[in-house]
């Protein structure tokens, strides 16, 4: 839905039947390269973007997208996540 130069969006890929979920952990909607995910479900033969996911606690250089993964639930890793020391990293999760 918003396509950015340099924001590797596809870098990492998940999917679970009819739902895909995109990394692009160059992205910048929380500074340069904080990253982010898009959800997509399948709908009539198609891929729509249903969601776009950012961390609640983006920040530059995070690269929140780096890697994703979905079965059932959705993981999301920040590879260079500061929260818990410098480029410690940091895992989300959504979902039931």
């Amino acid at each position: 839905s918003d396509p950015a130069p340099g924001a590797r969006f596809g870098f990492s890929v998940g999917v679970d039947g009819a739902r895909t979920v995109i990394g692009s952990d160059r992205a910048g909607p929380g500074g340069d390269q904080s990253g982010a995910a898009y959800v997509l479900d399948l709908a009539a033969g198609t891929w729509v973007e249903t969601t776009k996911v950012i961390a609640s606690d983006s920040a530059p250089g995070d690269q929140f997208g780096y890697a994703v993964d979905l079965s059932g639930r959705i993981v999301i890793g920040a590879h260079l996540d500061d929260d818990r020391g410098n480029n410690a990293g940091a895992a989300y999760v959504f979902g039931p």
